[in-house]
């Protein structure tokens, strides 16, 4: 529905629920698992122990980098944002 869409990265956080993030690109699929510090690409969704890079390989280290920066951003977002907001001043001192 929108052509665009082919030339973004999404992200996929299952980190909580799964121990695991991962995205897709370009019609690949990436995933890195925390616990076992496996990471994989597939041109699908569903991941094999066939599908594992080696973990020192420049793919690997990539999808390690690019979903540990995402992660980071989405930290300091939830951080911004989840805290209350000082009320505005100017809205505060004007009467009804």
């Amino acid at each position: 529905w929108n052509p665009g869409l082919a030339n973004r990265t999404t992200f996929l956080f299952a980190k909580p629920m799964f121990g695991a993030d991962g995205y897709e690109t370009h019609g690949e699929f990436y995933m890195w698992h925390y616990f076992s510090d496996t990471v994989y690409e597939k041109s699908s969704a569903v991941f094999y122990p066939s599908d594992i890079l080696v973990r020192r390989s420049p793919t690997a280290l990539g999808v390690t980098s690019k979903i540990m920066s995402i992660v980071a951003l989405e930290k300091a977002w939830h951080h911004r944002f989840s805290e209350p907001q000082p009320a505005n001043k100017a809205l505060a001192s004007t009467s009804p």
